[in-house]
């Protein structure tokens, strides 16, 4: 098992004290025979070292860096002539918009995305009869779930709506995942507070409830694209003997090095941060896009905004090693 702390002492403690046998943490001491451990100059550092030893030896009671343990899913927007919201861990041909990484508890949200923006959650095998759809024997059809009832679905399985207008609710809620349209949240923020004020309490906790689920799942979709999109600089840490550069690129740690202090230091950093940030790089993604390490980055200046202020352009520090190479 590999796991970061900062406090070892209470760390190793939390593992003998308070669990019950067949815990993981007493499972974990009744196998273990040896403890080692490393001192990072920095958290983040920390973590990543973790995620290096993770994917290197696989210990068994790991879960996070396991490419087999822990499934990483997309939000999807496709399948079919009634397209929907769904999470797949391998998108095929019929997803037609992806959002993501995301994790398996963004389940709840997904569905109310569906629900909000009446779209179906049917299986494929469920035909769809939008009522501009021409139908040699004109007969009615009742809807498959009790969804369209509810004013949860505009029934595409039993015509009751058309396909343009199915359509127009595909569109604003791809426009919700890419985050130009919040008009969604706000309405629901509106009738909350009307609800509210009617003294309607149960369904105002439901609305602040769906609120608060949409608006999350909208500001994490937010930070991923801007850690793509923004996520490209210089990142100095201590290390403990000195400062350490880690070459940030689209939300990807991509190379590290020793902080230039002398001529030889400022030349090898001159030529990793051209290599990583050079003319030809900057508008090529990552060769493959690492999920654990994305969501690390992201999760970490999430958490600690105020560390973006610490990082340095990638122009300005190439521009500090050549001064110092000279």
């Amino acid at each position: 098992y590999v796991g970061k702390s900062k406090a070892l002492s209470k760390r190793l403690l939390s593992y003998f004290f308070g669990r019950d046998a067949g815990s993981k943490p007493r499972r974990i001491i009744a196998r273990t025979r040896r403890l080692v451990w490393e001192i990072a100059g920095h958290e983040f550092s920390a973590l990543l070292r973790e995620l290096e030893l993770i994917r290197r030896w696989r210990p068994r009671f790991n879960v996070r860096g396991q490419p087999r343990r822990l499934r990483r899913y997309y939000l999807c927007l496709g399948r079919g002539p009634a397209a929907h919201a769904y999470l797949a861990a391998q998108p095929n041909r019929r997803s037609e918009w992806l959002f993501g990484p995301v994790r398996s508890h963004w389940r709840d949200a997904v569905n109310s995305l569906n629900d909000c923006f009446g779209l179906r959650d049917c299986p494929d095998r469920v035909p769809m009869r939008f009522r501009d759809q021409f139908d040699l024997f004109s007969r009615e059809v009742a809807p498959g779930c009790l969804r369209h009832a509810l004013g949860t679905c505009l029934g595409p399985c039993a015509a009751a709506c058309t396909q343009a207008q199915y359509e127009e609710q595909i569109l604003a809620a791809r426009r919700f995942l890419q985050g130009t349209d919040r008009t969604l949240l706000d309405r629901l923020e509106a009738d909350m507070r009307t609800a509210a004020a009617a003294r309607r309490f149960e369904q105002a906790a439901y609305l602040r409830d769906l609120w608060q689920e949409l608006s999350g799942l909208a500001d994490f979709l937010a930070s991923l694209r801007e850690a793509r999109e923004r996520f490209s600089f210089v990142y100095p840490l201590p290390d403990g003997v000195g400062w350490r550069w880690y070459c940030i690129h689209r939300g990807h740690v991509v190379a590290a090095a020793e902080a230039p202090r002398n001529r030889r230091t400022a030349r090898r950093c001159l030529r990793l941060l051209k290599e990583t940030y050079g003319a030809e790089c900057n508008h090529c993604p990552p060769p493959r896009e690492d999920h654990e390490m994305l969501l690390l980055v992201n999760g970490w200046f999430r958490q600690y905004p105020g560390e973006l202020g610490r990082t340095i352009a990638p122009d300005d520090a190439m521009t500090m090693c050549q001064a110092d190479s000279l």
